[in-house]
């Protein structure tokens, strides 16, 4: 799939008629004008470059120079009455489509970030193959608790915890397209996982048919041992909204039932006492 493939017909995400909206952006591995930062300090190619002058690291030699890594539309939606629906919960509707390939042997991925309004976000699977990098930053930078690889398929569903630093990374030899519901509040911060080149494991060129590599960051303390999950069947959300594999993720809130489960991205409260985490994976080579 190539880019203007999507752009000229996205039903294949949910199925509605109507025209596209969204605002664009799109991710630059060096330094821009205008004061934009390039993402390398995030990534395994800038470890031991802080981007201070004589220190950047040679980039042309992994990437072509002006071209985006990544990109993605904000507010992404075929049907304005559903759009104006999520508007009114404060949940906004994205995608994100990054291209197949490696840098410095990394796996294509997101810059990585958390959440500072501790809120939690919920992504499905379009196109491609994905890994989710989950894991909580703990007391300082350099720790971490509970790390998490979650491997996803097409129409499949992956939940982001309320303390969840995330990075999606693009596990397949084809373009990655993915899209999601986050709050308006989630405020996302970039500049810890900028700091420590990545999150606490990079994901490498594949070494297998089934799982990449995988290399331990060495900026962090000797982190747990990486969980290898991937996504429940069915993932329960805290009205009782049952979201089904296969189910278009942009399909939800076009009931009444599927706008009111959504309200948890804005009420992390809900799944308090509920076992939707609990129950949103499996161990990975499970039935």
């Amino acid at each position: 799939m190539r880019g203007q493939e999507f752009d000229s017909d996205a039903s294949f995400i949910h199925g509605l008629n109507g025209s596209m909206v969204g605002e664009e952006w799109e991710k630059f591995l060096e330094d821009g004008n205008a004061g934009q930062k390039g993402i390398f300090r995030s990534l395994r190619v800038g470890r031991g470059h802080l981007g201070e002058e004589g220190k950047k690291p040679n980039l042309e030699k992994f990437w072509a120079e002006g071209r985006a890594i990544y990109s993605g539309k904000r507010r992404f939606y075929l049907d304005s009455y559903v759009l104006a629906s999520l508007d009114g919960i404060k949940v906004r509707p994205d995608i994100t489509i990054l291209p197949s390939g490696m840098i410095d042997w990394e796996l294509i991925r997101t810059q990585g970030h958390i959440h500072l309004g501790n809120l939690p976000e919920i992504y499905s699977v379009v196109f491609g193959k994905a890994g989710f990098l989950l894991f909580e930053f703990g007391k300082d930078i350099w720790e971490v608790k509970n790390p998490r690889l979650i491997v996803a398929e097409p129409g499949e569903h992956v939940l982001f915890g309320s303390y969840d630093a995330h990075i999606t990374v693009n596990l397949g030899s084809e373009p990655l397209v993915v899209t999601d519901f986050v709050s308006h509040n989630a405020n996302p911060e970039f500049e810890r996982i900028g700091r420590m080149n990545g999150g606490p494991y990079w994901i490498m060129k594949d070494g297998s048919s089934e799982l990449p590599d995988i290399d331990v960051n060495p900026k962090y303390e000797p982190p747990p041992k990486l969980r290898i999950l991937r996504p429940s069947k069915d993932i329960v959300l805290p009205n009782g909204y049952k979201l089904r594999k296969g189910e278009a993720l942009f399909n939800v809130p076009q009931t009444r039932e599927g706008l009111e489960a959504l309200t948890f991205l804005n009420e992390p409260w809900q799944a308090k006492y509920h076992k939707m985490y609990e129950n949103a994976y499996v161990p990975f080579g499970s039935n």
